[in-house]
């Protein structure tokens, strides 16, 4: 199974990334944040493809369709791997500290994205799972790694209008990655 990631940016100023800050540093009182940064984020699963086949493949779907971004705004990173993100902790910017990955439970969107490329590819270019979601960088300012894995998790799933605000558990599912550390 060879899995590609897409991580979908906007080239201009993100004001959801730079609200979500604002909120974090003043209504949850998360002063030690000192980066927040948003990507969306694409996750397709081929069976039978080589890694660089599936790369090139996802690379044209990115390029020549609508379904993942618009050229005009945003900007996209391809990586290419055998397993999900999910499965391992090293997708990190260098100058981030740790990661929060925001699922719908149901996502209408990545189920009609999934459809269509079904539809429009070879039988040999077909995925055989595709996942979307919101993927936040977070980098912290003089926090241990304890202290920044409690506050991940303290920041993250959304328990009341001041506790939480990443994932909504009614709704949707999340993932925390955390930079490996020496001391780990």
């Amino acid at each position: 199974m060879c899995t590609i990631t897409v991580f979908v940016t906007l080239k201009i100023p993100d004001n959801i990334a730079r609200t979500a800050h604002h909120t974090l540093t003043s209504r949850l009182r998360c002063t030690t944040i000192r980066t927040l940064k948003r990507s969306e984020y694409w996750e397709i699963r081929f069976s039978g493809l080589e890694s660089t086949q599936a790369e090139q493949i996802v690379e044209r779907w990115v390029q020549k369709t609508s379904l993942f971004m618009n050229p005009n705004k945003h900007r996209y990173s391809i990586l290419a791997s055998h397993n999900s993100i999910t499965e391992k902790n090293s997708q990190f910017r260098p100058d981030m500290n740790a990661a929060v990955l925001v699922c719908d439970q149901i996502d209408g969107k990545a189920e009609a994205t999934f459809e269509t490329l079904c539809a429009m590819a070879t039988e040999s270019e077909k995925p055989a799972a595709l996942f979307r979601g919101v993927w936040w960088d977070l980098a912290f300012e003089n926090l241990s790694p304890d202290a920044i894995r409690e506050t991940v998790e303290r920041i993250t799933i959304t328990v009341s209008r001041t506790e939480g605000l990443f994932a909504n558990p009614h709704y949707q599912t999340y993932h925390t990655f955390f930079r490996d550390t020496d001391s780990e």
